[in-house]
C-alpha cells in the first residue's frame, strides 16, 4: 500500500494554487509544471495549441514510463487555468478550510 505524504501534498497544492493563471495567461503555471514534471523524471513536451488561440501556453504532455511489466497505462487530464478573479487572490489561495484544500479554482474554494 502506498502512503500519502499529506504535508508534502498540502505544500504542493499551496504552491500551485498561489500561481495566478486565468484563461490565456497560464504561462507561469505551465513553466512551473514543466519543471516539476521533469524533476520527477518525466519526459515533457508542449504542443503549439496556445499560439493558435492567443494563449501563453500550449498543452503539456508529460510521460512517465511504467515501473513494472504488469502495469496498466494511466491517463490524467487537467486544466491549468483558474477562475476569475485570479489576480490578487493570493491571500486566500492555497489555504485550507475545514481540513480541505481551497483556492481560486481549486477545491471549489473560490
Amino acid at each position: 500500500m502506498v502512503m500519502v505524504n499529506v504535508e508534502r501534498l498540502k505544500k504542493e497544492f499551496a504552491r500551485q494554487a498561489g500561481i495566478a493563471s486565468p484563461s490565456f495567461r497560464e504561462g507561469e503555471i505551465s513553466r512551473y509544471l514543466v519543471e516539476r514534471f521533469r524533476s520527477l523524471g518525466m519526459s515533457v513536451v508542449m504542443d503549439d495549441a496556445g499560439s493558435a488561440i492567443g494563449s501563453e501556453s500550449g498543452n503539456i504532455i508529460a510521460r512517465l514510463p511504467a515501473s513494472g511489466k504488469d502495469c496498466e497505462p494511466l491517463l490524467l487530464s487537467a486544466h491549468m487555468d483558474t477562475v476569475v478573479p485570479a489576480d490578487g487572490v493570493c491571500g486566500k489561495r492555497g489555504k485550507h478550510r475545514n481540513g480541505r484544500p481551497a483556492g481560486a479554482g481549486g477545491g471549489n474554494g473560490t
